[in-house]
């Protein structure tokens, strides 16, 4: 019997598509797997519009209602005996039933040995380039302080900001 869970929440109508992205079939060698499925809670108008075959796993379940999210957990007696319980939580703050539902979930797991993460998509580029800016600059002098205003700009913190000069230097010798 494993001591870890790993609970993915997911908004959206879980496919099978992303049991193989998440790669939880490897994962599930070290941790017992639950997919808990709130995309009729948070998006009910757009769940209801795509006709997607649902995942026939047992580790999957689709939530209704927020009521019957509540009652499982309060009924999720097995989860007292994990030592290890990490939660995957997809679900956005952008509307109410969103937020009502994290607050739920931090409340769930408040007295609990839980770690709560949040999954970031490599697909989604989270810097733009502004080429537009940088074509109007004419001198060079410019361009360089372009450069270094754009790089200081879309970097969150110093090592990101040292690793990106890192990589550009890197770029330009190889």
């Amino acid at each position: 019997m494993f001591e870890n869970i790993f609970i993915v929440i997911y908004p959206y109508k879980f496919q099978n598509f992303l049991w193989d992205h998440l790669e939880l079939s490897e994962l599930s060698k070290h941790a017992v797997i639950e997919v808990w499925d709130v995309s009729k809670i948070v998006n009910r108008d757009f769940s209801n519009l795509f006709d997607v075959k649902k995942v026939d796993k047992k580790e999957v379940k689709n939530f209704n209602s927020i009521y019957s999210l509540i009652s499982f957990m309060n009924n999720h007696k097995a989860m007292n005996k994990y030592i290890n319980i990490c939660i995957l939580n997809e679900v956005p703050y952008s509307t109410p039933k969103g937020l009502f539902l994290n607050i739920l979930i931090d409340c769930f797991v408040k007295y609990k040995n839980a770690k709560i993460f949040d999954l970031y998509n490599g697909g989604i580029p989270i810097t733009y380039t502004t080429s537009n800016d940088y074509s109007r600059k004419k001198n060079s002098v410019f361009k360089i302080l372009f450069k270094i205003q754009n790089l200081l700009q879309n970097k969150t913190n110093f090592k990101e900001f040292i690793g990106a000069i890192i990589n550009y230097y890197c770029i330009k010798i190889g």
